[in-house]
């Protein structure tokens, strides 16, 4: 799985923008943004998050949730971050498989 560092810069070489000019738009400079991409530094300010992600297409949902729903996504986000701090590798196992698990289901419910 590819770090969001790597993601910003394959979707910033598929727009044919340069690393400077991207800099500008995040507000950051060009070595912290390099540093960034490559792993370097795994830092992140929220606004340039928030940017990144939007121009990646990863946002808010635009669906509006249930309150059980949010709190049920919330709890697996909380459980979801203490597993990567605890166990980097049992966190890749797992999200690898839940990702392909959705992949599948979503694949044999469209038949």
């Amino acid at each position: 799985m590819r770090t969001l560092g790597q993601q910003v810069r394959n979707m910033r070489l598929q727009r044919n923008v340069g690393l400077t000019d991207y800099a500008q738009e995040l507000g950051v400079s060009t070595g912290y943004l390099s540093n960034f991409e490559t792993g370097k530094t795994e830092t992140i300010h929220l606004a340039m998050l928030e940017k990144i992600l939007s121009d990646l297409g990863i946002g808010k949902f635009d669906v509006e949730l249930d309150s059980a729903t949010a709190q049920q996504l919330n709890r697996i986000n909380s459980l979801l971050t203490k597993l990567h701090n605890e166990s980097p590798e049992a966190f890749q196992y797992f999200t690898n498989n839940l990702e392909q698990g959705i992949e599948l289901f979503n694949k044999l419910g469209n038949k």
